[in-house]
């Protein structure tokens, strides 16, 4: 096999020695996804154990008392197919990539974590 890549240790969350971390989760603006990240916030945990958290959506949607979505221009809708069937969702993908360059508070971090609302993450 190949030699195997070395890379520096994993950021350890808040203040970690690996740099901070720009964690952000793309959000439908319905069903149970504003609840799940509202509570993630007030626990301080999923992306908002991170240095710097933002949560995207198609609308301007307030998620907690300190969090309100970046506005990505897309429907959030997707077909489905391929040989899996599954979602053709990489044009809403590039347009939250878009806006999260736009934005820019990326750049304030060392690393980023794109993370689904309904994903278990710890980022230390």
């Amino acid at each position: 096999p190949p030699p195997r890549k070395h890379f520096i240790a994993a950021p350890l969350g808040v203040d970690g020695p690996g740099g901070k971390l720009y964690c952000f989760a793309l959000m439908q603006p319905e069903g149970y996804e504003r609840g799940l990240l509202k509570w993630q916030q007030e626990n301080k945990v999923g992306i908002f154990g991170c240095d710097i958290a933002a949560v995207y959506s198609n609308k301007e949607i307030t998620v907690a008392p300190d969090v309100v979505t970046e506005v990505v221009n897309s429907t959030l809708k997707c077909g489905y197919g391929g040989d899996s069937g599954t979602a053709l969702n990489a044009w809403i993908f590039i347009a939250v990539w878009q806006k999260v360059i736009e934005v820019g508070d990326y750049k304030k971090a060392e690393w980023v974590v794109k993370a689904d609302p309904d994903a278990v993450f710890f980022p230390d």
